[in-house]
């Protein structure tokens, strides 16, 4: 009887997660807004994102949460500390690189790969290697 009665409460927290869980288009319901900003070190940052296009997004397949994580939607901010999104999380392995490289401490994924709230721009890691190493490009060529 105990095992069954175990198993109905994981049966129901299960399904209760399922059917109310915070979706993307809780997100979306918000942050469909090109108004939605906060100030970040000084400085205005927008936090919109257009679900047309996250769907073409490469993380179009993940909830927001999945990487935005400890967001209570209820609350806002949604976290007294805005943490950073952890890629490390997924790619363990492309992290265990980027920290032993020389940018590791001024860089982020983001400063090479790009808004991934959107469809990628088609330019590659190189091109975004160029946005500050023109220099490279010119001794070879």
């Amino acid at each position: 009887m105990k095992t069954l009665f175990t198993y109905l409460i994981f049966t129901l927290l299960t399904c209760f997660s399922f059917l109310f869980g915070q979706s993307n288009q809780d997100c979306f319901d918000c942050h469909d807004d090109p108004d939605l900003t906060m100030t970040k070190a000084g400085k205005e940052i927008s936090l919109a994102v257009s679900p047309g296009s996250f769907s073409e997004a490469i993380h179009a397949d993940l909830e927001c949460v999945d990487c935005h994580v400890g967001f209570d939607p209820e609350e806002e901010p949604h976290k007294a500390v805005i943490t950073p999104v952890n890629c490390a999380e997924c790619h363990e392995e492309a992290d265990d690189v980027f920290a032993h490289s020389r940018h590791s401490t001024d860089l982020t994924c983001s400063s090479c790969h790009g808004d991934l709230h959107r469809k990628p721009s088609g330019a590659s890691v190189f091109d975004a290697c160029l946005n500050c190493h023109e220099d490279v490009l010119k001794d070879l060529t």
